[in-house]
């Protein structure tokens, strides 16, 4: 496939979640690109007695190339430490799990009690954003 061939409008958007816990990054690359995913070097920290990896090379890397043979000149980008990646277009969803509940404080001569009423809820969808109960602030969570 030649440069003329290939149309730089025509890409995809892939979600690369980091190994250190860092929050995921997203790259737009040509469609026709080819992207591989795998160690740095098979061969970092292997010994004689067989492959060991070192930690470093147990990690991830995702590489990108243009369109054509996998040569070192069609090399667009190399990213280390790399846990996982996925084309955006790929829809996505998580099980989670909702609760919703309220604290009632009675307090008396005879000290305080506390009464929990909790729901759970299990879900698939996007993680729900922290909801604090109307009139209540983090803060209130207690008598203490």
């Amino acid at each position: 496939m030649t440069e003329e061939q290939v149309s730089i409008t025509d890409t995809k958007t892939l979600e690369v979640q980091r190994a250190d816990g860092k929050p995921p990054f997203r790259i737009t690359v040509p469609k026709a690109s080819r992207v591989t995913f795998g160690p740095w070097s098979p061969q970092t920290g292997a010994t004689p007695e067989g492959a060991r990896y070192s930690d470093r090379a147990l990690v991830g890397t995702l590489r990108v190339y243009a369109p054509g043979p996998k040569t070192s000149d069609n090399v667009l980008a190399v990213f280390s430490g790399v846990a996982g990646f996925r084309d955006l277009s790929i829809e996505y969803a998580e099980q989670v799990a909702v609760e919703v509940g309220s604290i009632m404080w009675n307090s008396d001569k005879r000290g305080y009690s506390r009464e929990v009423k909790v729901t759970r809820d299990e879900q698939w969808g996007e993680q729900p954003t922290k909801q604090v109960m109307p009139g209540v602030t983090p803060e209130d969570e207690g008598p203490f």
